[in-house]
């Protein structure tokens, strides 16, 4: 089993299709709905990667809590 990716995102079936997708490809997989129970998980379990919609966390929540670095790719232009 490869490392554990978390999956954050409030849309069910946006969760569903990654978790298909990731599992499919040998990766442990957790998935949260909010941006608190991720920082929960982040906090508690050896994850290597989030796979999230960054509407769900608020700047606060990414600032007072840094168990991770970010990379944001939603200002980047899209690939042809």
């Amino acid at each position: 089993m490869k490392d554990t990716i978390l999956v954050v995102d409030d849309e069910p079936s946006n969760r569903e299709v990654l978790l298909r997708i990731l599992g499919r490809e040998g990766w442990s997989v957790e998935q949260a709905d909010d941006g608190r129970a991720a920082l929960d998980r982040l906090r508690s379990r050896g994850i290597a990667l989030v796979l999230t919609d960054l509407k769900i966390f608020t700047p606060a929540e990414v600032y007072r809590n840094p168990p991770f670095s970010t990379i944001d790719i939603s200002n980047h232009p899209k690939l042809p």
